[in-house]
């Protein structure tokens, strides 16, 4: 049967080589040949060195050595040296068949030696970079002529390899005679750090599989020069073979409590972490941490601010930094080329929404370890905050209109941008879930995802029939934290506004709160008690001009000129920082209060 369909083919693959590799993160190379050991059908995953190298070049290539099914010479000439083509079924949900080759070649420019043996039989091929090409060298044959493949490689045969079936793979670098064991440029400073990177990128790893890595001394003059003859034992010629078990087995381990919550979509998995940890943080991860779970492996993984700002929409407020949580979602989902993200029909992962249940219904562990972090806090009474903000509620509102058919009053006019009656398109949040993003405007008469612009101009007896704007919610929680490294808050800010759960998180470290409360104690000798009273006052009126500048934002949101980024950044930690700083006005207030609380201490002594 004649197809009726000719299949396209790619003239030139070293352009969708080096685009495909740019997009990729540096260390993904490991990733990707861990990944096709363990397709492979592997049961040892070993990450060693190429022992023959060793023993006749004096230098140390990395190797990624498994005792998989192997493959023959055709088979790596076919699958190494084309683009997109795998051992594997290809598809967007698996295998790409185009990992491995582009991430490690683009990093070893010198090459890339993959020798595969299957039925007792080796043979090698070596992906490498000329030029501007990449493609498979080219080896004389004893028979003549020269083929892109070399047999008879036995004396290279790893001890792991040892039942006639496995694959090695060599990294090569960008220089022949330079040893790859050391970390590279994007890799922690550390001789643990591919055993880092695999248990950070991994889950967790297939039942009956052992994935181990070699690690080495520091010093380079300690380096062994002969293969171990027992890679059953841990410890050989001054190496050490350390076992990788993936994220899952540590928190397992060192969880206080755990457990999943069902959503719409998703099943997110959680852990309470312990206080404190000794041990493994240059191993695993072991504070505060979030990120996707898909196949095993981890995806769009924060750790401190950016993992607490994730999950401060999940409603953990105060304990983020001994909170794992890893989403995983159910239903259709595919990692990009990258293998850096997961999308879900072609869109990022609705954080978002998965936020929002889960804040709605939390875990009865986490609510309670929430309370008690809270409870801990020093944290100042902004009751008398509340009241004073209260009396004027009237002020909260900046005049806004919206149009409405049954308006008791008029409205024209364009909004102060300019933009006049039109559309606009906005979306909620940042693919990764950690901040929301601004939206992309677009003129038209409207439809799916559009909303009419908000009448935002004078009050006008000729104009559409419109109803003010009043925005009435209730007012913002205040609480006095440290903004420092252990917290992981932003450093030297003012204050920060979760919108999700209407908290003000004021900062009690900041160089201006610090300053007033010095030089107002100083005004009456400084004593602990006047001190205290410094404190409160420079507390009290600071978490009031917090608060009135996030209820008079509110009026702002959903505006026509104001895209769902620029109302953001009216209460990001830098805006409320900005509202800390005039001092003319504020500096009255303080004093007056001073001399009322202060006065009175002074008198009595």
């Amino acid at each position: 049967m004649i197809p009726d369909l000719e299949s396209m083919d790619v003239r030139n693959p070293t352009i969708a080589f080096e685009l495909l590799a740019k997009d990729a993160h540096p260390l993904q190379q490991y990733r990707e040949i861990t990944t096709n050991a363990l397709q492979a059908g592997a049961s040892e995953v070993l990450w060693d060195v190429d022992w023959h190298t060793v023993r006749t070049r004096g230098v140390w290539r990395l190797a990624c050595i498994d005792n998989g099914e192997g493959m023959t010479s055709p088979d790596l000439v076919r699958y190494i040296n084309t683009l997109f083509v795998s051992g594997r079924q290809q598809g967007v949900d698996g295998n790409f068949g185009i990992g491995a080759k582009v991430t490690a070649g683009a990093r070893n420019p010198a090459g890339v030696v993959y020798a595969s043996w299957r039925e007792g039989s080796g043979a090698l091929v070596h992906f490498r970079q000329e030029g501007d090409q990449w493609g498979l060298e080219r080896f004389d044959h004893p028979e003549g002529g020269a083929r892109p493949y070399l047999t008879g490689i036995d004396k290279m045969r790893p001890g792991v390899i040892d039942d006639g079936h496995g694959t090695m793979v060599v990294l090569l670098g960008d220089d022949e005679d330079r040893s790859t064991i050391t970390p590279p440029e994007a890799a922690p400073k550390t001789m643990r750090w591919l055993v880092q990177y695999l248990n950070r990128r991994f889950f967790r790893f297939p039942d009956g599989v052992r994935v181990r890595v070699r690690e080495w001394p520091a010093d380079h003059a300690k380096w062994p020069h002969d293969e171990p003859i027992d890679y059953s034992t841990q410890q050989a010629s001054g190496t050490r073979l350390r076992t990788c078990n993936g994220q899952q087995w540590w928190l397992d381990q060192n969880a206080e409590a755990s457990g999943q919550v069902d959503l719409d979509g998703a099943r997110a998995h959680w852990w309470i972490l312990p206080e404190k940890t000794s041990g493994n943080e240059d191993v695993y991860l072991t504070r505060g941490q979030s990120g996707a779970l898909f196949q095993d492996e981890l995806y769009e993984v924060t750790t401190g601010n950016t993992h607490r700002v994730r999950t401060q929409n999940f409603g953990i407020l105060f304990a983020a930094k001994r909170i794992a949580l890893y989403l995983e979602p159910t239903g259709p989902v595919a990692a990009d080329l990258s293998r850096n993200t997961l999308r879900i029909g072609g869109t990022p992962l609705p954080w978002e929404d998965w936020a929002a249940q889960f804040r709605a219904k939390p875990p009865e562990q986490i609510a309670r370890l929430e309370a008690a972090v809270r409870d801990a806090t020093d944290g100042s009474d902004a009751s008398t905050v509340k009241e004073r903000v209260q009396r004027y509620k009237h002020l909260w509102r900046v005049t806004a209109w919206r149009p409405t058919p049954t308006g008791q009053e008029r409205a024209s006019g364009t909004a102060p941008s300019g933009a006049g009656d039109r559309t606009e398109t906005t979306t909620g949040t940042r693919g990764d879930g950690t901040r929301p993003v601004g939206g992309t405007g677009t003129t038209g008469a409207g439809g799916a995802g559009t909303k009419r612009s908000d009448y935002a101009g004078l009050a006008d007896t000729d104009g559409t029939p419109a109803t003010r704007v009043h925005p009435d919610r209730d007012l913002p929680d205040i609480v006095w934290v440290d903004f420092d490294e252990a917290d992981d808050r932003p450093a030297d800010r003012a204050a920060e506004y979760v919108r999700t759960s209407n908290v003000i998180f004021a900062n009690r470290s900041f160089r201006v709160v610090q300053d007033a409360i010095t030089r107002l104690a100083a005004d009456y000798g400084g004593g602990e008690e006047v001190q205290q009273i410094a404190r409160e006052q420079v507390h009290d009126w600071y978490a009031q001009v917090f608060v009135e500048a996030v209820i008079r934002s509110w009026s702002f949101e959903h505006q026509t000129p104001w895209r769902e980024r620029d109302y953001e950044n009216l209460t990001s930690p830098e805006a409320l920082t900005l509202a800390a700083l005039p001092f003319t006005l504020l500096e009255g207030v303080l004093k007056q209060g001073m001399r009322i609380r202060a006065g009175r201490v002074a008198a009595s002594q």
